[in-house]
């Protein structure tokens, strides 16, 4: 577990140095027809954002078809970000930790993102680790609550891991970076198919369980699942295109579908161990509304990524992460300015 963990680390980091070096190499290199893009690369571009990001758990009891839906407490981050040509710098701030604490419990998280988008190629990194989650839906598990105090589960914590690659075969007349980084501008309606690969780890801990969260019941379920840890490699395919309307209003949509190798270890309550080695689904869902013209722009956008991790005789585990952001920003074409000092004449 340990060795392999190491290795997919390594196999990570490989892959975002040659990705991040094809994207520089190749950012300048991509032609595009100016009648559907208009290239703002060489502005630069400054915005402000508003981020919501996310991990959640649905685990399926399936003889009782009874889906345990835990969420994280989920709080807005307001950010600052920068572009200019390959470049891109974002700071986010939470001006609001103890958000519902009392109703929603306490969630202690680390979420990162590195993401070059190019007009052929792109690519993103994700790490998040997550401690603290609540029950959302108790009233459809029979679970007596006061209605005002979610049940809380302190215990489960998640560790995920994952690299994404994609290429964009229409890349001539379709701008993924329209929509999602706002450097370039859809100027007419297009689309493209997306092919993509992706790599990573997902890790899920609890002391409890993952399923029942009422202590009376865990002395005759032991066989309950403890948690996992599981390693997935894969790719697929799918299509993303661009409505436009005159004046720069403009809608994206993307939907990728993937299969992946996917190597489990899990653990439950009773200590017995299952090693796996499945094939898992998942699906990658993005979407972009907004105005992009000229120099200034506004919009919202989300993302939205469901994987099944596990599909046993007894329980399925499904793992949903995403973000959704609200951005306002403004580009310059600021030039250096030259000062000419005229020369003495000495004769």
């Amino acid at each position: 577990g340990v060795f392999y963990f190491c290795t997919m680390q390594r196999l990570l980091a490989s892959l975002l140095f040659v990705c991040f070096f094809c994207s520089v190499a190749f950012a300048s290199k991509n032609q595009v027809d100016s009648n559907y893009i208009k290239d703002f690369t060489q502005q630069y571009t400054f915005k402000l954002f508003g981020i919501q990001k996310y991990t959640r758990l649905h685990i399926t009891e399936k003889f009782g078809d009874l889906t345990h839906s835990f969420y994280p407490n989920e709080q807005t981050d307001l950010g600052f970000g920068f572009n200019y040509k390959w470049l891109g710098v974002a700071l986010t701030v939470n001006p609001n930790r103890s958000r519902n604490v009392e109703t929603l419990g306490e969630t202690k998280k680390l979420d990162l993102q590195l993401f070059s988008y190019g007009r052929k190629f792109g690519f993103d990194v994700n790490i998040s680790r997550y401690q603290g989650f609540y029950l959302n839906n108790p009233d459809e598990l029979g679970v007596k609550w006061d209605r005002v105090h979610y049940p809380l589960r302190p215990d489960i914590n998640t560790n995920h891991t994952e690299f994404n690659w994609f290429y964009v075969r229409n890349h001539e007349k379709f701008s993924y970076r329209a929509a999602f980084t706002q450097n370039e501008e859809q100027k007419k309606t297009a689309g493209s198919l997306i092919f993509g690969a992706f790599a990573g780890n997902t890790g899920i801990r609890s002391v409890l369980g993952l399923q029942t969260i009422l202590l009376e019941d865990l002395v005759n379920n032991t066989q309950q699942l403890r948690g996992g840890n599981f390693n997935f490699i894969g790719g697929g395919a799918g299509y993303a295109g661009t409505l436009t309307h005159k004046g720069g209003f403009y809608g994206t949509l993307s939907f990728f579908v993937g299969l992946s190798a996917q190597s489990s270890a899990l653990e439950r309550l009773n200590g017995e161990k299952i090693n796996e080695f499945r094939l898992r689904s998942r699906s990658n869902t993005r979407l972009s509304l907004g105005y992009n013209h000229k120099a200034f722009f506004a919009g919202v956008s989300g993302i939205i990524v469901n994987r099944v991790l596990h599909n046993g005789q007894f329980y399925e585990v499904e793992n949903e992460t995403g973000q959704f952001r609200f951005f306002v920003g403004r580009r310059f074409n600021w030039r250096p300015i030259h000062i000419s000092v005229p020369l003495l004449d000495r004769t």
